[in-house]
Parts: C-alpha cells; structure tokens; sequence
C-alpha cells in the first residue's frame, strides 16, 4: 500500500511495519505507568545525596529537579562560573562564553566618563576635544 493509500483509508502510515494504529499508540503506557512506580519507590530507598554518589560514575547524563535555590547553590554550576559576582548581587553569567571563564562583570561607566577617550580613540586631538566641550557639543 503507498503512502496516499494509507492516508485515504485512515489508517496510520506505520501500520504495515507492525506500528499498530494511531490509537494503539497509548497501549504501552500501562506498562510505563508500572515502571514508574517501581523507579518511585526504588529511588525513595535513598537521599539524593546517596543517588547522587552512585552516579557520579554513570557513564550517561543524569540531573536531579531542582529548584533555584538548589540551582544556585550547586556545586557545579558554582564550578562552571553560571553564577557571577556583581558588586553585591550574585547575577546568573552570560549564557555565552568566549573563553574558559566567565566574563567578569562590573557596573557601566558613569555618564560620558569615556568622551574624551572614545575621542582620542577617533583621531582628535586635545585642542579639538577641547573646542567641542566648549561648544556643548560633548560633555
């Protein structure tokens, strides 16, 4: 049966390879809802520090649900530098980093402390930057 047909007759384009039905597809959940329970009561016979220390060898990726509380206060992501120092806030860091480490992070500058370096940066001189704050030009 090709594509067209088995969209025209109603039936789930997976059916030939075995799939079942569209419907048919929730029929494993029961089995899933029993697994869960399992882990549930497997994963209630430790403290997540115990879980924590058994797969910290786990060849794959696994992460407990935290809260962010629990997030700030990890060990990792204190390792990783995602939360950074600014003045007396803790800020989470710049989801991008361009090196090993965080970038460092401080306040803005002032209103118009930069002109004169900014200017300097630009090609003018002393005299020049000099006749523009007369002017009001810049500050």
């Amino acid at each position: 049966m090709s594509h067209q047909e088995d969209a025209g007759s109603g039936r789930a384009g997976g059916e030939q390879s075995g799939q079942g039905r569209v419907g048919e597809v929730d029929a494993p959940c029961g089995i899933g809802e029993e697994a869960v329970k399992i882990l549930r009561e497997v994963f209630a016979t430790r403290t997540l520090a115990e879980w924590s220390e058994r797969f910290a060898t786990l060849a794959g990726p696994w992460v407990p649900v935290q809260d962010s509380r629990q997030v700030a206060a990890d060990a990792q992501v204190r390792a990783n530098e995602y939360i950074v120092r600014a003045g007396e806030l803790e800020l989470v860091a710049s989801p991008v980093q361009f090196h090993v480490t965080a970038p460092e992070v401080g306040p803005a500058p002032e209103f118009a402390a930069q002109t004169e370096e900014v200017l300097m940066e630009l090609g003018l001189g002393w005299e020049r930057i000099l006749a523009l704050k007369a002017a009001g030009a810049v500050t």
